[in-house]
């Protein structure tokens, strides 16, 4: 029973730690998004120019396909391990060199990524087509940088500097303040991130995200169809939905979970069958008692109760052992949970409760078979 009681506290634990991952903001909307990561090659884009044609004609062809709502595309998707994922300091303009730099994660993203992901812009306005690239250069920051770069202040306006170390500095002017976003997943924090037009840095490589009001799924052969006819030497990767690289996130944390409740299943099945042995065993040894009891005049509840106060004896006990028993494994699991404490009460109440009923359940056989104990029977084998 105690050993119960500590598994299916670690186990419970697990599980409202996955719920609170499952339930947690990352920021962005996975549902109903496909993602179709492109890599285009230097030597049949090698210009900007030539990039933004293809993209601009595929978003076109993909915005059209029954169901699709909203195209964009960035250098790197949330959760996804594809694509450049990199880093550069950045500052407000007009601070001296030994003033606050950030590090921030730069992603290069089209206008239609924010609508696509449904990314909440917080503050001014998201890419467009004037942010074409003859225009000014401009950058949309996260709320995490906005706040250590300007924490009293708005950010829409202020100019921002880019160091892009051999290739040098750049100036930006901020145009809008992104929502903070879990980049890796519901467990990490959010970061200090840059957005770039992509029309005004050009990438050949994009992570197109394509949202529908469908099961992303069925885009897919679409999707491939419309990759061949733009280019056949670029088909598809891999298409697949973003709700399944957020899954991947949680992949630890799944099977962590199921491997404690398999164990905290057994655990019980193993702690009721003790339970019911011990009062079955007890009631047989003291058959000629309950006889004598019977014979004396007990009634049927007086016997249930003679049976099911040493059956609660039993559980209390291994409830006690267990609870002492748990703050060691609990402790082990700390680096596991999410949204939830150790010593949750919450979680330690319910499992005594279903200890305390799983341990009911096991007593309901012996009560019953001391009730039918033949006094006459008993005592003539005395």
């Amino acid at each position: 029973m105690a050993l119960a009681l500590v598994l299916l506290c670690g186990s419970g634990l697990l599980v409202r730690s996955f719920l609170a991952l499952r339930s947690a903001d990352p920021g962005f909307d996975p549902g109903g998004v496909l993602v179709a990561p492109i890599f285009l090659d230097t030597e049949a884009y090698g210009s900007g120019e030539q990039a933004r044609a293809y993209y601009a004609a595929l978003f076109e062809r993909l915005e059209a396909l029954p169901g699709v709502v909203a195209v964009g595309g960035a250098t790197t998707l949330p959760t996804s391990p594809l694509g450049p994922d990199f880093a550069r300091p950045v500052w407000p303009e007009g601070v001296a060199d030994d003033g606050v730099h950030v590090p921030a994660s730069v992603r290069m993203v089209t206008p239609g990524y924010f609508q696509a992901l449904r990314l909440n812009i917080a503050d001014g306005r998201a890419f467009d087509a004037r942010d074409h690239p003859d225009a000014p250069a401009v950058v949309m920051v996260s709320e995490t940088l906005a706040h250590r770069l300007w924490p009293s202040q708005p950010a829409v306006g202020k100019s921002l500097v880019v160091d892009y170390g051999t290739a040098g500095t750049s100036p930006y002017e901020v145009v809008g303040v992104v929502g903070n976003v879990r980049f890796r997943g519901p467990r990490s924090d959010p970061q200090p991130e840059i957005y770039l037009p992509h029309a005004q840095r050009s990438y050949l490589i994009l992570n197109v995200a394509i949202r529908s009001t469908h099961d992303p799924r069925a885009l897919i052969p679409a999707v491939r169809s419309v990759l061949r006819e733009i280019d056949p030497q670029k088909p598809a990767f891999g298409l697949y939905p973003l709700e399944d690289l957020v899954d991947a996130t949680m992949v630890r944390d799944r099977q962590a979970m199921l491997t404690l409740l398999a164990f905290a299943a057994a655990a019980v099945f193993l702690a009721m069958l003790g339970v019911y042995g011990v009062l079955a065993a007890r009631v047989r040894e003291r058959q000629r008692e309950i006889g004598i009891r019977v014979a004396l005049g007990a009634d049927r509840s007086q016997l249930i109760g003679w049976v099911v106060g040493r059956g609660l004896r039993l559980l209390t006990w291994g409830v006690a052992v267990g609870l002492v028993s748990t703050w060691p494994l609990t402790r082990l699991l700390s680096g596991f949970l999410f949204g939830v404490h150790p010593t949750d009460p919450m979680t330690a109440v319910t499992v005594v409760a279903v200890l305390f009923a799983v341990g009911s359940a096991a007593m309901l056989v012996p009560s019953w078979r001391a009730t039918k104990v033949d006094p006459v029977a008993v005592l003539r084998r005395g």
